[in-house]
Parts: C-alpha cells; structure tokens; sequence
C-alpha cells in the first residue's frame, strides 16, 4: 500500500512540471530589473564650426529642449551637436544681438535636469548644483561681461517657442554678431561629424540663392547682365541667362543642400513652378553653374534667326538665308508681312519640318526656295499641312 501511494505521487508530480524545452526564455532566465535611464546635467557643451562654449537646458516641454547661450560662440552656423557623450543635433531658432543671447531647440528623447530661471539672489547668477539661474553671464564684442536678467531671457524664451526665427533673420542677425571673422579651429569636432551638415552653411547659401534672383530680376528688367558676371560660374549659362524676358516674381527657397562638391537650392516662383539652382564654391566664393530657368526649347528658340519676308527683311538677313538654305544652320523662322504668321522651319530627315505659331502640329515641305529674280520665297512639296506649297513675294 506505500508503495502504491509513493508510486502515485511520483506520477502527480511528473505530470504537474512542465518539460525544460518548452519553458519560455523569460521562465528559464532569472529576472532582472532594467537600469533606470540617466537624467543628464543641466549645463551642456556645446560644439560649432568655431569651437566650443556650454549652455544651460532653461525649458522642456515632452521631447524637444531649449537651450540658452553665447549668441556670438554659435554665430557662425545654424546647427550646433550638443553633449559629450550623446552628441545631439540643435538648430539656433531665437537670437538676442543687443544682449548676446541665443536659443537653441534640441529634440530628443533624453531625460535632463532644466534650470529654473529665478529671482534668488545667486553668485555669478548660476547655481549648477540646485539647477537655479537668476541671470546670465555675456560677454560683449569687446570683452565686456554682462548679467543678463531672468526677464530678458523669459522673453526671449517666450519668442523663440511661440515663433522661431525663419532663416533670413537669422542669417541676419548672425551677420551683425560676426563682428570679427574667427578662423575656424583644425579640430572642431564638427569637421568630424558623420553627416555632411556641418561642411556648409544652409542659411549663407540660401542668402547667396537669394540674392542671385534679385539681381538677376535686375538685369532682366534692365536686359543688362554684365551685373551677373560675379554671380555665373559659366560664360554658357550667363548667355541662357540673357533670354529670360520676365523676372522671377515671389521667389521662395523650399531646400537647399549639398551632394559632393555641388550645392542645391530648390525654389518655387509666384507661379508654383520649381526654380532649381546648382552651385559651386570656389574659395570663398559661391557661383551658379546651372539652372532650369531657361528650358533647352525656349533658348533653342530665342536663338533661331527671324527673317521678315518683305525687302528690306530679306536684304537685312540674306546670309541667315543662304546659310539655311545650304543646311550650315539647323532652324529658322520666316515671319509672313501680310498677317504676320511666323513660320518655325526645321532641317529634319532630309526633309524641312515646319510648325506655323500659335500651333502645335507640323508638316513637312521637301525644299525652302528663293528666287530672287522673282522677288519671293517658297517652301515647296508640302504634305500634312494645308497646303502643297507657300509662296511669299518680298517687291
């Protein structure tokens, strides 16, 4: 009888444990409570293209931070990395010049102590240790410091969340803080940094696109364009330049970027059509190489001869005409005195395509024929068109 009743428990428990192989891996690992991400410190480093200076996390609000600073030290670029260890990315999106003040927004999902801005009185304005600011130190252009108040900084805060700067007021203001030109040090980190956005600067290449259009919006309504010299890379591109017939109206930078040794900025007009710029630097110096303002067809066509079919046309342009005519230019375009239809011929196929204006279908002549004993020009064997030939007399 015991050994049937210790039988009988052997074979319960069996049958109560669950197989080791079919055990999950949480069941088989002994548990373990995850680390508590860090809280990093209120006062962060903070990299440029110029060096290197600190700021303080004055707000958060979920993920993104703003950080005040020395408006000066992050002067020269639009991004900054943040953090020794972390090495985040910020953008400049508020600016005090008369104070030396700058913001920088900063989104990510790192936890930080935020300094409180307030009216306790504080040696040297700042408490790193209860994260406590009354005011902030600046230095001016002339190495003068100045206590910044708690207000002045609020305000600013304030601006920068409710309406950060757009990148023409920042290029600005950074413009007026540059008082002097820093030489960039050979080991700012940010000549290091994986990403490209440190080797130029978006809102200098922006202003230059800028100002690119408005003199060339200049020199279309002036049809002068020795003012673009400067700005034009290429004696080709200057020469397209000169067949446009109306200014860019309202034009607004939607991108700009670099791809290797060659800068892109990306616009629209008034009209919603896309502007496309291609730039290069040359020392210090940007200059357009390339654009789509001018299509290949509208150049093509400003640049085709045309030749008026009365006598004083015929006379003016009569080697036009014989070079056409002995297929040593490709196109020209014959303008009828009567009603003043303008008539686009084209060597194509052995044949002379012709498209009247206004139309978009062509037919095709077998030969253009000036009979200057007979005072008139025909384009013979016409077929596809209206008709089988067009005479026009120049007496």
């Amino acid at each position: 009888m015991k050994k049937l009743l210790l039988l009988f428990v052997i074979v319960l428990l069996t049958a109560c444990s669950e197989p080791e192989e079919n055990q999950s891996v949480a069941q088989m690992l002994p548990s373990k409570e995850k680390e508590p991400l860090p809280t990093y410190h209120s006062q962060v480093s903070i990299y440029t293209t110029n060096g290197a200076t600190t700021g303080f996390v004055i707000a958060e609000d979920d993920r993104t931070k703003w950080i005040l600073t020395n408006a000066r030290d992050v002067s020269y670029h639009p991004n900054v990395l943040i953090h020794d260890e972390l090495m985040l990315i910020g953008e400049v999106q508020g600016i005090d010049v008369q104070h030396n003040l700058a913001i920088i927004r900063m989104r990510n999902s790192h936890d930080f102590n935020v300094m409180k801005l307030v009216n306790t009185p504080i040696v040297g304005g700042v408490n790193t240790a209860t994260n406590e600011m009354q005011y902030f130190i600046t230095v001016s252009a002339d190495g003068k410091s100045n206590n910044i108040s708690k207000e002045i900084i609020e305000t600013l805060l304030k601006q920068t969340i409710a309406e950060p700067l757009k990148w023409q007021e920042r290029f600005e203001k950074n413009t007026q803080l540059q008082a002097e030109k820093l030489e960039s040090p050979e080991n700012s980190i940010t000549k290091f940094y994986e990403k490209n956005i440190f080797t130029y600067n978006p809102d200098q290449l922006k202003n230059y696109a800028m100002t690119f259009i408005a003199q060339l919006n200049t020199s279309v309504e002036a049809q002068n364009f020795t003012n673009l010299k400067s700005f034009v890379a290429s004696d080709d591109v200057l020469e397209n330049l000169e067949y446009l017939k109306k200014p860019i109206e309202k034009y607004e930078i939607k991108e700009s970027k670099k791809e290797g040794v060659y800068y892109f900025v990306n616009g629209i007009d008034e009209e919603k059509k896309e502007v496309r710029l291609t730039i290069i630097k040359q020392q210090d110096q940007f200059q357009v190489i390339g654009t789509n303002l001018i299509e290949e067809s509208k150049i093509e066509d400003e640049k085709t001869p045309l030749i008026t079919l009365n006598q004083e046309g015929i006379e003016k342009q009569k080697t036009v005409l014989q070079l056409f005519l002995r297929n040593h230019l490709t196109a020209i375009k014959l303008k009828s005195p009567v009603d003043q239809t303008i008539f686009y011929l084209k060597h194509q196929d052995k044949q002379i395509s012709v498209k009247m204006e206004g139309t978009e279908k062509t037919f095709d002549c077998n030969e253009l024929v000036v009979n200057e004993a007979q005072l008139k020009v025909q384009l013979v064997g016409c077929s596809g068109g209206e008709q089988e030939s067009y005479t026009w007399k120049y007496e």
